[in-house]
């Protein structure tokens, strides 16, 4: 949810760079994705991706621990007035218009756009890894209980970069 960040922020720097239009089209996409696909549980935000998932909470979250998420609300509030949100007409995305095949050599990466099918993916070249489930880290019965004792979160990070997959993509399949 905090993904429309850099669109936002470029487009208070230089509509040029980034129009209107489109920061509030990726925000208004990005928000809709996520909340048709449950990730506000009770009022708050899932702890997880799509639901209340430990496999997906990094080890330094808490309790309906918010912040990056709502970063995308905050400017967007923030710029309000100064963008008059309210008269700006949404557009469709860059993505969603226009096939992508760009490679990126200082992250080594390839992002690609395929308009039809709408998913966007990037590559990473360096790696080799198709994602497995196995690959994933659970939490143990001494880390449970540490949280406990401690009233400290004491469970792995399962970042899929550290994972070394070679493919990302829009659908988030790995979270499911």
């Amino acid at each position: 949810m905090a993904m429309p960040v850099p669109l936002l922020a470029a487009c208070s720097i230089d509509e040029q760079v980034i129009s209107k239009q489109v920061a509030l089209s990726s925000l208004y996409h990005c928000w809709s994705y996520f909340v048709k696909n449950d990730a506000l549980v009770f009022g708050r935000f899932s702890q997880g991706v799509f639901e209340d998932n430990k496999l997906w909470l990094d080890p330094y979250s808490g309790p309906s621990s918010a912040f990056w998420g709502t970063r995308s609300l905050v400017i967007f509030y923030h710029q309000f007035n100064e963008k008059n949100w309210p008269k700006t007409q949404q557009c469709r995305l860059p993505a969603l218009v226009q096939k992508v095949d760009l490679t990126i050599d200082a992250a080594n990466l390839r992002v690609i756009t395929e308009p039809q099918s709408g998913v966007s993916k990037v590559e990473f070249l360096n790696n080799q890894n198709k994602f497995e489930d196995a690959q994933l880290s659970h939490q143990t019965i001494k880390d449970r209980v540490k949280e406990q004792v401690y009233g400290a979160a004491h469970r792995p990070a399962n970042n899929l970069l550290s994972k070394k997959i070679k493919e990302f993509d829009s659908s988030l399949r790995y979270y499911r």
